[in-house]
C-alpha cells in the first residue's frame, strides 16, 4: 500500500443532508433540456477585454459549482463507448467510476472513455478479477493526487480539487468479501483522506446494505462515519436487486460552503448499479485561472430587417452636425441595437469527435438513446430487450470501426519504423505524442 498524506487545511466544516429530486426522479420528470451546441457562430472583435474566466460561477463572490457523475462500469474494456457517451451527455465535471477491472496499467481502454479536455486518474486492482477505480475529470480542473490505496478486494483512490482547502474527493471500491476487516479499513482511510482534506466527499461502491438495518461490521463503519462527522446522501435503491450499495458520504461539521445538491439516481441499461448524479457548489474556484474569454454573436440572429428598424430616425437630429459627432452617435446607435437583436455570449467549445466515429454510429446512438428514453419511462421486458439488442450491436459496430480505422492508420506507416511505434504508444495511452484525449494522467 503507498499513500501521501495532503497537508492538513483548516478547521471543521459543515455538510447537511440531501434529498435531491432531479430530471430522473420517478413521477416528476421535467422535460429535458438538451445542451446543444449553435453551429451558427460568428466570432466579433469585443473593444473591451474580459479577463474574468467564466466556468461555472467561478467568480469569488459565487460559488463553484461542479457536476459529478458516480458510476459501477463492472469492466471498462467492454463498454468504453458508452461510457465515453455517458460523460458527455451528462457534462460531467467529475466521473468516478468504480469496478473498472483493469491492471495499474491502464492501457487503452482508459484513452477510450476519456474525451478531449479530460484527464484522468486511475488505481487498479491488486491481482484477479475486477475492482479498480478512476476519477475522470476536466483538465480546467486542478486535480492533485493525494493518496492512492491497493489490497486485495480493497481499492481507494484521494484525491484534491483547488487549492490547498479546496474539495477532496475519496473514491472507494469495497469486495462483498471479508467485511470484518475490510470496512474497518476503509474508515481508517476516510480518516487519513480526512487530515489532508477537510471538505471531503468519500463515495463509492463500499457494498454496504444501507437499505436495510445494518448489523456487525456494516454497522460499525456507519457508525465510525457518524462519529467522523461524515453524512450519508443517498436514499433509495442503487443496484437492480434493491439494494443501496453505493454510498456517498460528506463531511458535517458546523461551518461549511461545500454544498452536494439534487442528488438523483437513476438505472443503467448496461450495468447493475444505477448512475448517481449531484452537484457539488464550493465558495472558492476549484479550476485553473484561463485566459481571456472569446465572445460570440448567434449568426441567426442577426436580422437585417431589425437593424434598419433599429437604427430608423437615428440622424434625423444631426443634419447640421459635424462629422465626427455624427460618427460617434452612429457607433453608439448601431452598438446598442446590435446588442438588442443579437446580445454576445461566451464561446464554448465542444470536445471534438473521435475521428472513427462516423455517421452510421452517430445514428445507432441516436436511437439507441431513444429506446433507453422510453425503457425509463415504461420499464416493461420488451422496452429491456430492446435496449440491450441496441446497446450490444452499437458496441460491435464502434469496436469494428475503430479497429478498421486504426488498421488503416497502422497499415499506412508500417514502413517506417519510428512512426509506427509513435502511433502504437500513442493508441495505448503511453506515448508522449497527441494522446487520443489530450491530457492522459496514468498513475498507480
Amino acid at each position: 500500500m503507498e499513500w501521501r498524506a495532503c497537508l492538513p487545511s483548516e478547521g471543521p466544516l459543515n455538510i447537511p443532508v440531501i434529498t435531491g429530486r432531479g430530471r430522473y426522479d420517478v413521477g416528476t420528470v421535467p422535460t429535458r433540456v438538451r445542451r446543444t451546441m449553435n453551429r451558427s457562430l460568428t466570432a466579433v472583435h469585443c473593444s473591451e477585454t474580459v479577463t474574468n474566466p467564466q466556468y461555472r460561477g467561478s467568480q469569488p463572490s459565487q460559488p463553484s459549482t461542479l457536476t459529478l457523475v458516480l458510476l459501477n462500469a463492472r469492466s471498462v474494456s467492454n463498454k468504453p463507448q458508452l461510457i465515453h457517451d455517458l460523460i458527455l451527455e451528462e457534462d460531467a465535471d467529475l466521473a468516478c467510476i468504480t469496478e473498472t477491472w483493469l491492471g495499474g496499467e491502464g492501457g487503452p481502454p482508459l484513452a477510450l472513455i476519456c474525451l478531449p479536455g479530460y484527464a484522468i486518474q486511475h488505481q487498479g486492482r491488486l491481482e484477479g478479477r475486477g475492482g479498480g477505480v478512476a476519477i475522470v475529470y476536466k483538465s480546467i480542473l486542478e486535480v492533485t493526487r493525494c493518496f492512492s490505496v491497493v489490497k486485495p478486494g480493497l481499492e481507494a483512490l484521494h484525491v484534491a480539487i483547488g487549492a490547498r482547502d479546496g474539495i477532496g474527493i475519496l473514491l472507494g471500491y469495497r469486495a462483498p468479501r471479508d467485511p470484518a476487516t475490510s470496512l474497518p479499513e476503509l474508515a481508517d482511510f476516510v480518516s487519513a483522506a480526512l487530515l489532508g482534506s477537510p471538505r471531503l466527499l468519500a463515495l463509492g461502491d463500499f457494498n454496504v446494505h444501507a437499505e436495510a438495518e445494518v448489523t456487525g461490521p456494516a454497522f460499525e463503519f456507519l457508525e465510525t462515519m457518524a462519529s467522523l462527522n461524515m453524512s450519508q446522501h443517498v436514499n433509495g435503491p442503487t443496484h437492480v436487486g434493491g439494494h443501496t450499495l453505493d454510498l456517498v458520504f460528506s463531511t458535517n461539521w458546523s461551518e461549511c460552503d461545500l454544498m452536494v445538491t439534487d442528488l438523483v439516481s437513476v438505472p443503467l441499461s448496461w450495468s447493475d448499479h444505477h448512475l448517481i448524479k449531484c452537484n457539488l457548489s464550493v465558495a472558492l474556484p476549484p479550476h485553473r485561472e484561463q485566459g481571456p474569454i472569446s465572445m460570440v454573436r448567434p449568426r441567426r440572429l442577426l436580422d437585417p430587417v431589425g437593424f434598419q428598424d433599429a437604427m430608423r430616425g437615428v440622424t434625423a437630429d444631426l443634419a447640421d452636425a459635424p462629422v465626427e459627432a455624427l460618427v460617434d452617435t452612429w457607433s453608439i446607435a448601431a452598438t446598442r441595437a446590435i446588442d438588442m437583436i443579437a446580445p454576445k455570449h461566451p464561446l464554448q467549445r465542444r470536445a471534438r469527435p473521435v475521428p472513427w466515429f462516423n455517421q452510421v454510429l452517430r445514428t445507432m446512438k441516436r436511437m439507441r438513446r431513444r429506446l433507453v428514453h422510453r425503457w425509463r419511462k415504461n420499464p416493461t421486458d420488451y422496452n429491456w430487450i430492446a435496449v440491450r439488442v441496441a446497446t450490444n450491436l452499437y458496441l460491435t459496430k464502434v469496436k469494428a470501426a475503430c479497429r478498421s480505422f486504426f488498421a488503416n492508420q497502422i497499415s499506412e506507416v508500417s514502413n517506417q519504423q519510428a512512426e509506427l511505434f509513435r502511433m502504437v504508444h500513442d493508441i495505448s495511452g503511453t506515448g508522449s505524442g497527441d494522446r487520443p484525449c489530450d491530457e492522459l494522467v496514468y498513475e498507480s
